[in-house]
């Protein structure tokens, strides 16, 4: 076990630090190829197309609990039917989002909403239906690679996703080099997509013969079970949440303002997928102590340590240091129209990278739905405050109300997380100490006596986080 956690971890932190960097090389190559209204419209089809992931029902975090839960020889027969079904439903649910994003496309929709130029709509439009049909395609991705994290390997997970996403980016990179078109990108894009898909789906069934991925009309059923209803429902409303933002700047901002807070979003949202990425090995050892009734705490203590150094960590060093950094990657005077968004976003995904951890804990206990009406709750307070932000101060506006709502909401995942699952005592008082930290954090991005507060935060960390983890480093 211990050898193959390493294997997990080393291959999972290479897919998580490749794809950001391969993000890095191609943003200033597609702005500057693109141009700032194509690299826009490249924005504007990424942010409309993620809608379509609400339909993903569950699939992914449904299939890794269905195998950390029966996880022995023998897997049981209704296991087995119920990763079919699942597989069944991504190939129902990639037609219909290939539909409707033929129907979107040419609706006349999404050009009056992001304003985009008369001259620019016909390709708009052939990039949409691309990407819409790219976006269904990953759906059987959701279900492949999560076979592999629910048997708690990672590492082959890590290695076909690093197939899947860096062959993608490259392909892109030498397309718009040679080319500067978006729509032979987006073509490229889905025929890759297919491919990755396929080889997957040969590895699965490589390596776990006795499953069986033939369609039928059980994956016309949406459901199984009341869990993977809930699981589908929390990433319903945490997607939702996330994309609104980038429709409120496009709608009042315009392509060319989409691009600018679309790359800060693009920054922190990198950080976010990769810390979210290392909290997803909880997921499937939570789901396995929980059917055999063994306790987590101690588990939970250290995982969370780890999440809020690495990302407190980085983060701290962007917003203190990284301003050189930013300047050389996204050149002066697009980094000076972007910087301010990308100190705001990053102090947003310091307070966001708090609920990782007790959204992985939940997700492996019996209830899902406590996760589901956290994010209810959490991304319906964001859209109603953030087009306040926005008409009060711009899209500065709109990231404060982000940073603010997510600081009064969160602490209520945590107390019915410490209350409801590990049972603690006094959880009003340990829901509100995690969070001390990000109260520097956001002083920081101020620079409001940053020596100060840096050392605040690092303090509290230690007290808060390092010491309840019950790590002993300078024991022999």
């Amino acid at each position: 076990m211990s050898a193959q956690l390493t294997k997990n971890t080393l291959w999972s932190l290479l897919d998580i630090a490749l794809y950001p960097l391969m993000m890095i090389i191609a943003t200033p190559v597609f702005i500057h190829y693109l141009g700032s209204e194509q690299y826009g419209v490249w924005m504007m089809a990424g942010t409309v197309n993620q809608f379509m992931n609400v339909l993903n029902f569950g699939l992914a975090d449904s299939t890794v609990k269905i195998i950390a839960s029966n996880r022995t020889a023998d897997i049981p027969r209704i296991a087995i039917d119920k990763i079919r079904a699942n597989f069944s439903r991504a190939l129902w649910l990639a037609v219909i989002i290939f539909v409707s994003g033929i129907l979107l496309a040419f609706s006349g929709y999404i050009h009056l909403w992001f304003h985009i130029p008369a001259d620019m709509e016909k390709m708009a439009r052939y990039i949409l239906v691309l990407a819409f049909a790219s976006t269904g395609i990953k759906f059987t991705e959701l279900v492949l690679l999560s076979i592999f994290k629910g048997y708690e390997r990672f590492d082959i997970s890590a290695r076909l996703s690093i197939l899947s996403r860096n062959s993608v980016i490259l392909a892109s990179i030498v397309a718009v080099v040679f080319t500067r078109s978006l729509v032979v990108v987006f073509l490229i894009t889905v025929l890759l997509n297919i491919i990755n898909s396929t080889v997957q789906l040969i590895i699965v069934l490589k390596k776990y013969p006795f499953l069986r991925f033939n369609p039928g009309t059980s994956g016309l059923r949406l459901f199984d079970d009341r869990q993977q209803f809930w699981y589908w429902l929390q990433s319903v409303f945490g997607l939702l949440g996330f994309l609104s933002d980038k429709m409120i700047v496009g709608y009042f901002g315009g392509l060319t303002v989409l691009g600018y807070y679309a790359t800060a979003s693009l920054i922190g949202s990198q950080i976010y997928n990769a810390l979210t990425a290392l909290g997803n090995f909880m997921f499937p050892k939570v789901a396995l102590r929980f059917s055999q009734n063994q306790t987590i705490t101690p588990l939970y203590y250290r995982s969370r340590f780890a999440i809020a150094a690495l990302g407190w960590g980085g983060i701290s060093f962007l917003i203190l240091f990284g301003c050189p950094l930013f300047e050389w990657w996204l050149g002066k005077p697009f980094y000076d129209e972007s910087a301010t968004f990308i100190q705001l976003y990053l102090v947003y995904i310091a307070v966001l990278l708090l609920n990782i951890i007790p959204t992985q804990f939940i997700n492996g206990s019996n209830h899902v739905q406590y996760n589901s009406w956290i994010e209810l709750g959490l991304r319906s307070a964001h859209l109603m405050t953030m087009p306040v932000g926005y008409m009060l101060a711009g899209a500065e506006g709109l990231l404060w109300a982000l940073i603010l709502v997510t600081l009064f909401v969160l602490p209520v995942q945590y107390f019915v997380f410490h209350k409801r699952i590990l049972l603690f005592p006094s959880a009003g008082t340990s829901a509100l100490l995690p969070f001390l930290p990000v109260i520097g954090m956001v002083g920081l991005a101020l620079n409001t006596y940053p020596i100060l507060l840096m050392l605040f935060v690092l303090f509290s960390v230690y007290f808060v986080y390092y010491q309840p983890a019950g790590f002993k480093l300078w024991r022999k």
